[in-house]
C-alpha cells in the first residue's frame, strides 16, 4: 500500500513545460499584472497559485489526451483563473473573464477560443460546474491542492488569506469548514480519480486528526 501511495506521489511531482508565443505573452501579461497590483493579504491566489495550476492543467491535459491546440486553451485559462482576485474575492472568476477577454481580443485569438476559455474559468466557481472535457481539465487542476502532499500547508495558506479578507473565520472552523469540503468534493477527470483521489483521502485523515486534537485541547 505505501509503495503504491509514494508511486503517486511520484507521478503528481511530476513536470512538463508546453508552451507557444501566445502562452509565452500570457504568463508575461499574468506575472507582470499580479507583480503590479500585489497585496500582502492574497497569501493564497497568487501567481504561485496560478503557476501551480498551469502545471497541473498541462498534466491532467496530457494525460487526457489534448491536442495541443485544446491543451494551449486550457492553459490560457489556468494562467487567467484567478486574476480577478486582485480587483476582489466576491465575484472574481467573472472578473478575471472580463480580463482575459479583453487581452484575448486583443491578440485576435479566435472568437469560439475565447468561448472556451471563459467556461472554462467560470466552471471553477465553488461550487464547480463543468460542461465540457476542458472545464474538467482545469476545474480539477483548480483543486489539485486538496490531493496532493502539500495539501496542509496550502489549506493553511488559505486560512491566512481568508481571515485577513471579507469574512472573518477561527482556525477551528476553519478546518471543519475543509473536513466538509474534501467530504462533498469529487475530481472529474479520470488522472484526478487515480491519483489524486487516494491522496486527498490520507488528507481527510489527517484534518480529521487535527480537529479533533484541538476538541481535545492538546
Amino acid at each position: 500500500m505505501k509503495e503504491a501511495f509514494f508511486k503517486i506521489l511520484i507521478i503528481l511531482k511530476e513536470k512538463s513545460a508546453f508552451t507557444t508565443p501566445l502562452l509565452n505573452d500570457v504568463r508575461e501579461y499574468v506575472s507582470k499584472y499580479t507583480r503590479d497590483h500585489f497585496s500582502e493579504k492574497i497569501s493564497y491566489h497568487n501567481l504561485g497559485h496560478v503557476r501551480e495550476v498551469v502545471e497541473a492543467a498541462e498534466k491532467i491535459g496530457r494525460a487526457t489526451g489534448l491536442s495541443d491546440d485544446e491543451l494551449e486553451t486550457v492553459l490560457i485559462a489556468a494562467w487567467f483563473h484567478d486574476i480577478g482576485y486582485y480587483r476582489g474575492q466576491e465575484g472574481h472568476e467573472k472578473k478575471s473573464v472580463e480580463i482575459a477577454e479583453k487581452f484575448l481580443k486583443d491578440h485576435q485569438y479566435p472568437p469560439e477560443k475565447i468561448r472556451q476559455v471563459i467556461s472554462c474559468i467560470m466552471a471553477t466557481k465553488i461550487p464547480q460546474s463543468p460542461h465540457n472535457k476542458l472545464d474538467e481539465i482545469l476545474c480539477d487542476a483548480d483543486l489539485y491542492n486538496l490531493g496532493s502532499s502539500r495539501f496542509i500547508e496550502k489549506s493553511d495558506e488559505l486560512w491566512e488569506e481568508t481571515k485577513t479578507g471579507e469574512n472573518e473565520i477561527s482556525f477551528y472552523e476553519w478546518l471543519k469548514n475543509s473536513r466538509d469540503f474534501l467530504r462533498d468534493h469529487h475530481y472529474h477527470t479520470s488522472f484526478a480519480k487515480k491519483y489524486l483521489e487516494p491522496v486527498k483521502a490520507v488528507n481527510l485523515r489527517q484534518l480529521e486528526e487535527r480537529i479533533v486534537k484541538m476538541e481535545r485541547g492538546s
